[in-house]
């Protein structure tokens, strides 16, 4: 009986394990994509941008409520795709998430086929693994929401382990185009990884003369941009500034304080969240193991893949670090590099100790983990249900829930269930209502917005408005009364 050949049976397996991540990721990153309700701030300022994306008459302006959107200044790129997403499947939460959910998939894929080419098979897909069991990766306003940073990850991913292969070959075209699609995604934030690039390349003495013309058509592809769209409409230059520089200096939102370790506990010290009940913060000990522990183990010799992925995670983490604006997300780009470290690692502790054993033990931690990051989407519908029913909702959504309101009975968290609610004290900007009204025929949603503060549990007041002053909307749908909000949905 003739035998199939060793390297025949190898590719097989290479692409079956690639297959499996895939399915994998998939699966986390789609579970109940859409079950929940557009999240305040953030992720409703991007749907309300992409919603009228889809009828805009000048792809390059960002439009909200139909005036050029000066506050969210960034790139249109994540908003195109959030448009394209919704025309293909309607306007829904599912469909406005899909790109995001998508990128999550190409950059565990990324993660993946990065650790084959430098390690093996078998720890590709402990990477990949531990990518998708990263608490902090498969949260909201990265993977699970329709905001920048998924993509960024993706094109940040894209440009770091494309570059690293463009040292040797000498094709630097693939990174630069994935560095320019990162800066018309999220602007600056495409760039913070470029100085952990040059540190490799300085300290490897690496020849990046052929680099120059690739970047100067990556650089020359966002003037272009910048220029088209400030000839569009005048003051977006201004914007772009005061959005994406001065945030380095100056806090985006009160409250916010420069700590310069708060992304270095974050990433070796997760154990930070509290959840509803004891049985699901034991679980949410275990999810967040913090697998940088083992990323530290490559630096013992480490490899030049190692060595290159530490001078790009650490500059990053520096960088934003020193910003004065700090949200746990902005550490996001870090995760895939540090999921590949922490593999690595993984092999090598095998290798130091010779207990082969311990390697399958590590694959079964990072399922776990997996496991239990769907777990905690499941958890968080099921808190959203247990605040409806008690006739109140809360921004549990935030860490800790700074602000309340009153829901009678469940219209804030729109599940299948909501029919109508009544919403108290709402704060400045509440496009998650707006989103609604916008997708519903005109006159379905009733609104009434507060035209006095309201005081927060902190003591804060915030003015109670459905809009910010000046682009408040008129119409016989919107009303005006002291002190609340309201909205009705038929």
């Amino acid at each position: 009986m003739q035998h199939e050949p060793i390297a025949i049976r190898r590719h097989r397996w290479d692409w079956a394990a690639l297959v499996a991540v895939g399915m994998i990721a998939a699966i986390v990153a789609l579970y109940r994509l859409g079950d929940a309700a557009i999240y305040w701030w953030d992720e409703a300022r991007v749907a309300l941008n992409s919603l009228e994306m889809m009828r805009a008459a000048n792809p390059l302006i960002v439009t909200f409520n139909g005036q050029a959107d000066l506050w969210n200044s960034k790139p249109p790129l994540a908003i195109w795709l959030n448009a394209l997403s919704m025309r293909l499947f309607g306007v829904n939460e599912f469909a406005l998430r899909v790109p995001s959910a998508l990128a999550a998939i190409a950059t565990t894929l990324a993660v993946f086929r990065f650790t084959q080419r430098v390690s093996d098979t078998k720890t590709a897909v402990l990477s990949a693994l531990i990518l998708l069991g990263i608490g902090g990766y498969v949260e909201v306003h990265v993977t699970r929401t329709a905001d920048y940073d998924s993509l960024l990850v993706l094109f940040t991913t894209l440009t770091t382990f494309s570059l690293f292969a463009a040292f040797d070959s000498k094709r630097f075209y693939p990174p630069g185009a994935y560095a320019l699609l990162g800066l018309l995604t999220k602007g600056t934030a495409g760039l913070i990884m470029m100085p952990g690039y040059l540190l490799y390349a300085l300290t490897h003495r690496i020849d990046l003369r052929r680099a120059i013309w690739p970047s100067l058509a990556a650089l020359g592809g966002v003037l272009l941009y910048l220029g088209a769209r400030e000839l569009s409409e005048s003051g977006y230059l201004h914007a772009l500034f005061t959005e994406e520089v001065l945030r380095f200096t100056q806090p985006a939102d009160q409250g916010n304080h420069r700590q310069l370790g708060f992304y270095v506990v974050q990433l070796f010290w997760p154990w930070q969240t509290q959840f509803f009940d004891r049985y699901w913060n034991a679980a949410y000990q275990i999810s967040a193991f913090p697998w940088s522990w083992l990323a530290l183990i490559t630096l013992l010799r480490p490899s030049r893949a190692a060595a290159y992925l530490w001078c790009c995670a650490a500059t990053y983490v520096l960088a934003v670090s020193i910003a004065v604006t700090q949200h746990p997300w902005y550490v996001a780009p870090v995760y895939p590099l540090l999921a590949v470290l922490a593999a690595l690692g993984v092999q090598k502790t095998v290798a130091i100790v010779r207990i082969e054993f311990l390697f399958p033990l590590f694959v079964g931690l990072a399922i776990l983990c997996v496991a239990l990051n769907l777990l905690k989407v499941d958890r968080e519908q099921q808190g959203v249900m247990l605040w409806r029913e008690r006739g109140q909702a809360s921004l549990i959504h935030e860490s800790p829930p700074s602000a309340r309101v009153q829901v009678w009975p469940d219209i804030v968290w729109r599940t299948p269930a909501v029919r109508n609610g009544v919403i108290v004290g709402t704060e400045l900007y509440f496009g998650a209502i707006e989103f609604y009204r916008r997708q519903r025929p005109p006159g379905a949603v009733q609104i009434t917005c507060a035209a006095q503060p309201f005081v927060r549990d902190s003591g804060r007041a915030m003015a109670t408005s459905c809009y910010p002053p000046n682009m408040r909307p008129t119409g016989p749908e919107i009303h005006q009364v002291p002190d609340s909000a309201a909205v009705t949905i038929p």
